[in-house]
């Protein structure tokens, strides 16, 4: 088996198993996980059923988990939007998150009842995207805007906006063009989806562990 292939092969499993690491952390400091941080435990818990399903219809069929891809999409909107509620201060701002991720969701559902339900619904895949780069960065300015003694590295917010910003940016790509890339070339898209996709997720639930083993000693 050439390099490659096997990189392919172990990737999917090795995402789906990461997932597992904020979520033992999440535990063991359950009681410090402040409400904002509480929205990540709950987006790790769905990602662990999405992650699961995945390996499970990658090993099966080669089509079977888009729908549930999509399904997930609405899950994973919400969550980062409660998140996003939490941590901004602005109360414009803050309907403003919630009239986007409403209308994301509404899009979201109209296409998963629609005809097209088997295909990968890449136009909220890559609003979302957008959306979730932009209030990251907001994040980090509200952040530092109020930072005094504190010590960056040590506020769990800042583990959670560069994990949201990494993955988002990173993926914003295959969230954008999966659906032309899934119709035309299927092979590639697997490929891009393993590699990519399935390494974004690994370093996104690290930096969320992060987040979560960092809420021990943090105080706002």
């Amino acid at each position: 088996m050439l390099l490659k292939e096997y990189i392919i092969e172990i990737l999917p499993g090795l995402s789906t198993a990461s997932t597992f690491l904020p979520f033992i952390i999440a535990l063991i400091c359950i009681n410090c996980l402040k409400t904002e941080v509480k929205w990540l435990f709950f987006l790790v818990l769905a990602s662990i059923l999405a992650e699961l399903i995945g390996l499970i219809m990658h090993h099966y069929t080669k089509s079977g988990n888009i729908i549930y891809i999509n399904i997930y999409q609405i899950v994973e909107t919400i969550l980062i939007t409660l998140f996003f509620r939490s941590t901004t201060p602005t109360i414009i701002l803050r309907y403003l998150i919630t009239l986007l991720c409403t209308g994301i969701c509404i899009w979201s559902l109209y296409f998963i009842l629609g005809p097209n339900r088997n295909s990968l619904n890449d136009v909220a895949f890559g609003i979302e995207s957008i959306y979730v780069m932009i209030f990251s960065l907001l994040g980090f300015y509200f952040l530092l805007k109020k930072l005094q003694n504190n010590n960056i590295w040590d506020i769990p917010v800042f583990w959670v906006n560069s994990a949201l910003l990494l993955y988002f940016g990173g993926n914003l790509f295959l969230h954008g063009f999966g659906n032309y890339l899934y119709e035309h070339s299927l092979y590639t898209f697997f490929e891009l989806w393993s590699i990519i996709h399935s390494s974004l997720n690994i370093l996104f639930y690290i930096l969320i562990a992060v987040a979560f083993w960092k809420t021990r000693k943090y105080q706002a």
